[in-house]
């Protein structure tokens, strides 16, 4: 599906890549990594995928899915597109992991509703949170993104839950200097401020990151120039 929407894309093969290493496929997750660092040679988080997937070739690594598990599969009908397939495979569990999957699917089918109200009950539940890739793919980047309602939970409830994981950050945002959790803090709350149409918030971020290129440009979307330029100079 991936390559689908993104046939040229350096990132739609290091998500693939991605999926192979939690199947333990590790020489074909460095092949799909090669792929996608020919097509983006500057991007470092395929330099540091790969550094980490030659470290798994002659180390031992856990491996998060197995043939046959139901998260696998929920996973392959959710690519192909067999929405009711997947809700049917998952039935009535409740763990983390299926509420994740569920808003996965909520999210490929564009059920905003559906999404918020899976990562609210993830957020309000006990356990650790480990975000993925196809949670970003298919539910933290699609419709549910312009939802401010999301991303309040992931700032104020998801956020404290953080135990690693996956994260689609741009590449300005991964270049601030600061922990995981800092960075998840600052992703989020440049999104909850471009929903709300806070612009003020928006610059108060890009003041304090210049390098980070997203709340300026949010700001800039929001409102005319003239306003934004204004709202510069109160801020300096």
């Amino acid at each position: 599906r991936s390559l689908q929407l993104q046939p040229k894309g350096a990132r739609a093969w290091r998500a693939i890549a991605c999926m192979l290493e939690n199947l333990g496929h590790f020489q074909r997750a460095r092949h799909a990594l090669l792929k996608a660092e020919a097509l983006d040679p500057d991007d470092g988080l395929v330099t540091a995928d790969l550094e980490r997937i030659d470290w798994a070739l002659f180390h031992p690594c856990p491996v998060l899915f197995e043939e046959g598990s139901v998260p696998l599969e929920v996973s392959e009908a959710l690519a192909a597109g067999r929405y009711a397939k997947g809700q049917e495979l998952l039935g009535r569990k409740r763990s983390i992991r299926v509420r994740q999957l569920r808003a996965r699917i909520h999210g490929a089918r564009g059920e905003v509703d559906g999404v918020v109200r899976q990562w609210t009950v993830i957020a309000n539940g006990k356990g650790p949170v480990h975000p993925q890739h196809a949670d970003w793919f298919y539910a933290l980047q699609g419709p549910a993104a312009a939802d401010a309602r999301l991303w309040r939970v992931m700032l104020w409830k998801i956020r404290p839950k953080l135990d690693g994981g996956s994260f689609n950050y741009s590449e300005s945002l991964w270049d601030v200097d600061v922990p995981m959790a800092k960075r998840f803090e600052l992703h989020s709350r440049c999104e909850l401020a471009r929903c709300e149409g806070d612009i003020e918030a928006l610059l108060a971020l890009a003041a304090k990151y210049p390098t980070w290129r997203e709340p300026g440009q949010h700001a800039l979307r929001l409102g005319d120039s003239t306003k934004v330029t204004a709202l510069k100079g109160r801020k300096a």
